[in-house]
């Protein structure tokens, strides 16, 4: 089999197109995307410095110094900077990356995403790892579309590149300082320069700070605290002109506190009163309900009991004076508990170029990660103790290694390469559930919650090659090859978190056991699995061999391959002018979810999804004075991956799995235009228009109801995103510029669940994500050689309420807000 693939793909080398490497297209060098004098962009999507005008692909970029003007320090900024990418928070420290509507709402930590994240071409393959991205950064590159032709992670949504600051050939340093709002702020310095002839090295440090931003509703206690700590090194040896090494160390230590989210209703119930109105009512008659409590008329139900709320027994969750409203810092937790992570992160990496010839050049890129999460998260945003809250422990192994060669000949730049990737994931999830109405009282007995053992080893390789060839002056075709295979051993159960909880466990499996004639199970112990086996074909693929209804691990394993490609047409009019057509196809590798299930049934994996992309674009420039460029792009989706609720039949009925939509697709256009009318003066804005339609899937609503979806947009996907920026600097003094700039986010309304247009569901309403415009500005002067800066900035200065996730859990629905108002001022040094 291996053979046969070697033979496809070279055959393909020799006939096909092979694209350009994975387009990953920079913004030039800092210079270049900073600098209004410059009127072309150099990027560097096929692994060598071109002009932007030359790759057909569709690119955002964003320059160092515009990202430390904008106050950048958090991965969920950039999705201010660009339309069409949504960063969410997932509750788990899991960022959720979406773009041009392609993502999954995963957060398991062994998870890979959509949108693949690389810092210096090294692979964060996972998205928990991409905290400490924003340190001492040259640009960010945002590559939209399937990727993975060339890199080692397949991905469908497309791609992000942080590069980092590289060692100077003199010495150079500087520090910076901010605080702000909240008393956040951070102290970042670099040192950088020459320690020998042919060796030099650059360093660079972060810390961060800040006090509680979230403020409980039922007591005196806030929640937000941060401490956080990020480092890189990086060391260049160039013993001669044509071998180069460049050693990369860099970390981070994370002790801030987690985030609370804000609860929305109370599930289940007839009726759901959002905001500051009642959680849930019972549904009756109001006029047979004496002194009804909140604003609307009902019969106020305590959830978790389900009897009659009184003035002797009214809970915490049922007080609709403590709910958060549209306050962005009202939430509430667990009193007495610490909400806070013990997080840490390092990433090693070696990059040797050898170049042989005039022509020819070897590349080897080998690095090593680990990521070790302890962390308690509050997840019902109620003071009711223990109703839902997470404690998470997680680590991850991560290798990857990559060989390649490039050769330029005649009008030929060819790539060929091979890379390897093996890790090790590791979550331990206790989720205590005392008082959650799924576990209050199981059988007669109780429980305070479950726990979640997974384990996954992950091994991948691939081989690759492209080729872009210059037909004439003005023509180019280029395309790639890939080909890849994954295998996911997987290792999984639910289980009691304690001896108070294992009684009730026990029970339930014996209940069901006795049911279908078996023997009761001896009473379970702490820590031993009690997820069963309930249909014979999950339990002929396991390879324990375990009866059906016995308690065991899961064991599973995924093993798939795929051939991602692309192709490109490029024509150029003029020599600042290029028109593009491009076809794609990129693939996201199946997965395992993390999950607490009494069902095996829930480790079934996801198969891998595929999109077939389709992209018609163009750019134009006039000098330094005006540039604009647009695509048109169509997706074609199959087996789309999401986290749902599936129906497996008895003893178990509804549960939280993972699933697929079959067929679904994406249509869209994009635009962006930069406008320098006069000296000093920048103007530009850019937007995206998204339209999302799932063509066939049956799958169930928020209510537990198998309903067909199709024709809903896809969820988290605003049909409209758009961005403008204004910057004006000029001269106060001969040695002193000042500067202002304002920038403009805006996003359409969407959903976190799905909503067809032709078969209405009911309680879609609290899942709803409004649209907002959020507004952020900056008001500084600097030294006319660059040495110093001192501004100060506003962050959604206008404090508008936003959200960007909306997650049913248990019983209750809780959003994730963003951040309320920030202001602060930035002062920063150049030696």
């Amino acid at each position: 089999m291996i053979s046969r693939k070697i033979l496809l793909l070279t055959a393909s080398a020799m006939v096909a197109l092979p694209a350009g490497a994975y387009a990953q297209t920079a913004a030039a060098p800092q210079a270049a995307v900073d600098d209004a004098d410059i009127g072309e962009i150099v990027v560097t999507a096929q692994r060598r410095e071109q002009a932007l005008s030359d790759v057909g692909m569709s690119i955002s970029a964003i320059g160092g110094e515009a990202l430390q003007t904008r106050n950048f320090n958090n991965v969920s900024d950039l999705s201010k900077l660009v339309p069409g990418l949504s960063v969410s928070d997932s509750g788990f420290s899991t960022p959720i990356y979406t773009l041009r509507g392609v993502g999954i709402n995963e957060p398991s930590i062994g998870s890979s995403s959509s949108v693949a994240i690389y810092v210096d071409e090294v692979p964060l393959a996972y998205p928990v790892m991409t905290q400490g991205t924003a340190l001492d950064l040259q640009r960010v590159e945002v590559l939209k579309g399937p990727q993975g032709t060339l890199y080692g992670q397949n991905s469908t949504g497309g791609a992000i590149n942080y590069i980092a600051n590289k060692p100077t050939d003199e010495f150079a340093a500087g520090i910076s300082a901010t605080l702000g709002r909240f008393m956040r702020g951070n102290v970042e310095g670099f040192v950088s320069g020459p320690l020998a002839p042919t060796l030099k090295a650059r360093v660079a440090v972060r810390g961060s700070f800040g006090d509680g931003w979230q403020e409980s509703l039922s007591r005196n206690d806030s929640l937000g605290k941060v401490r956080n700590y990020t480092a890189r090194a990086i060391l260049d040896w160039e013993p001669s002109d044509n071998f180069k090494v460049s050693f990369n160390a860099n970390g981070w230590i994370d002790k801030s506190d987690t985030i609370a989210p804000q609860l929305v209703a109370v599930f289940p119930g007839n009726s759901f009163n959002v905001d500051r109105n009642l959680v849930v009512v019972d549904g009756a008659n109001p006029a047979s309900c004496s002194a009804p409590v909140g604003r609307l008329p009902g019969c106020p139900i305590n959830a978790l009991t389900g009897t009659r709320v009184t003035a002797a027994n009214n809970p915490v969750i049922t007080r609709p004076e403590l709910l958060p409203g549209r306050n962005p810092r009202a939430a509430d937790w667990d009193a007495g508990r610490d909400f806070d992570r013990d997080d840490s992160f390092w990433q090693g990496s070696v990059r040797a170029e050898w170049q042989l010839n005039d022509t020819i050049a070897l590349t080897s890129i080998t690095s090593y990660a680990k990521l070790k999460r302890d962390q308690t998260s509050e997840f019902d945003g109620t003071a009711v103790s223990e109703n839902l809250a997470n404690f998470q422990k997680g680590e991850i192994k991560s290798f990857a290694q990559e060989v390649r060669m490039t050769a330029d000949f005649a009008n030929i730049h060819w790539l060929v390469g091979a890379n390897y990737g093996n890790d090790r994931t590791n979550d331990d999830v206790t989720q205590f559930l005392r008082n959650a109405s799924a576990v209050q009282n199981i059988f007669g007995f109780p429980s305070n919650g479950g726990r979640i053992l997974a384990r996954q080893r992950i091994k991948n390789w691939a081989v690759f090659t492209s080729i872009d060839a210059e037909l004439t002056d003005q023509l180019t075709l280029s395309g790639g090859i890939r080909l890849s295979e994954d295998t996911r051993k997987f290792r999984g159960c639910g289980a009691p978190i304690d001896a108070f909880s294992t009684p009730a466990y026990t029970a339930l499996i014996n209940t069901f056991r006795a049911g279908a004639g078996l023997p009761p199970i001896p009473q379970l112990v702490a820590g031993q699995c009690y997820a069963v086996y309930t249909t014979a074909a999950v339990q002929q693929q396991d390879t324990a061999g375990l009866p059906l209804l016995t308690p065991g691990f899961a064991n599973r394993t995924l093993k798939e391959d795929n051939v991602p490609w692309n192709v490109n047409l490029n024509f150029k009019p003029t020599p600042s002018s290029l028109v593009y057509a491009r076809v794609s196809r990129g693939y996201k590798a199946g997965n395992f979810s993390t999950l607490n299930t009494t069902d095996h049934v829930a480790y079934n994996p996801v198969v891998q999804e595929k999109l077939t992309a389709y992209e018609l674009g163009g750019r134009f420039r006039l000098g330094r004075m005006f540039s604009f460029e647009a695509a048109a792009f169509r997706y074609d989706y199959i087996d789309k991956q999401l986290r749902a609720r599936v129906f497996v039949g008895p003893p178990f009925g509804n549960i939280n799995a993972q699933d697929t939509i079959p067929k679904s697709r994406l249509k869209g256009f994009e635009a962006s235009a930069t406008l320098r009318p006069i000296e000093g003066l920048t103007l530009s804005g850019s937007g995206t228009y998204i339209k999302s339609k799932i063509l066939r899937y049956t799958g169930q609503t928020v209510d537990g109801i198998l309903q067909d979806q199709a024709g809903s947009p896809f969820n988290f996907t605003p049909k409209y995103s758009l961005n403008g920026d204004i910057n004006y600097e000029h001269p106060v003094s001969a040695t002193l510029n000042g500067f202002i700039g304002l920038n403009v986010s805006y996003r359409s309304k969407t959903s976190a669940v799905f909503t067809p247009p032709n078969t209405p569901q009911p309680n879609l309403a609290p899942f709803k994500i409004d649209e907002y415009t959020l507004i952020d500005g900056q008001l500084g002067v600097e030294d006319a050689d660059g040495r110093w800066k001192a501004f100060i900035w506003g962050k959604n200065i206008f404090n508008k309420y936003y959200s960007t996730n909306v997650v049913r859990v248990s019983d209750v629905i809780v959003r994730f807000a963003g951040m309320p108002a920030t202001y602060g001022a930035t002062v920063s040094y150049k030696f």
